[in-house]
């Protein structure tokens, strides 16, 4: 019997050691290198949430933390049989299904929505709820991962949105205190964690 509430205490545990990590690396000589890592990681971490909780919701007849099961949707009793319907969303269709951008909240609700979970609302709620973290977590990944001209003006932006100058280097704008004590990157940290929260409820 699978537990959304597993999913969810999972992901609480991964990203507090990703933020630990992240506040730790000041003041060590590797500092940059161990703070973009996670960025990264808690980026990819969140997508894989995001996954499993669709796919989970599509055929486990998972128990969501109130403790309602979720009914799997109907023709669907294993993991493949949920992939065999995602390749029939035409968008996916021939597309392999590990480039699929689960973190981004409009892919993983059009998948959900497609596929016809039956917590969608929820899902749909939580994952395009407002303030949300995740383009501009999505943005600082992908100028770490590939630094180019266009991913740099995307972290400008954010700086400015910030009340920060847009010359700041992404760790500078992380580390910016956004309420006393809090920083940008912690903050981000405290959105995704409720977004979760809400998503696994039912």
């Amino acid at each position: 019997m699978k537990h959304l509430t597993d999913l969810y205490r999972a992901f609480l545990s991964r990203t507090a050691v990703i933020s630990d990590c992240f506040m730790r690396a000041q003041g060590n000589q590797c500092e940059p290198y161990a703070q973009e890592m996670c960025i990264i990681r808690l980026y990819d971490l969140w997508d894989r949430f995001c996954r499993e909780l669709i796919l989970l919701s599509a055929y486990a007849e998972p128990i969501s933390i109130r403790g309602n099961r979720i009914p799997r949707i109907a023709g669907v009793r294993t993991r493949n049989d949920v992939l065999s319907r995602l390749r029939g969303i035409q968008r996916y269709s021939n597309r392999p299904l590990y480039l699929i951008t689960w973190g981004d909240p409009t892919v993983s609700i059009y998948i959900g929505q497609k596929l016809g979970v039956s917590n969608f609302q929820n899902i749909s709620s939580a994952l395009g709820a407002t303030p949300s973290p995740l383009q501009d977590l999505r943005a600082v990944r992908n100028y770490l991962a590939h630094r180019n001209e266009k991913t740099a003006q995307e972290v400008h932006k954010i700086a400015v949105a910030n009340g920060l100058g847009a010359t700041h280097d992404a760790l500078f704008i992380l580390h910016s205190l956004r309420t006393p004590g809090v920083c940008l990157f912690e903050l981000w940290v405290i959105q995704i964690r409720i977004m979760a929260r809400n998503a696994v409820d039912y």
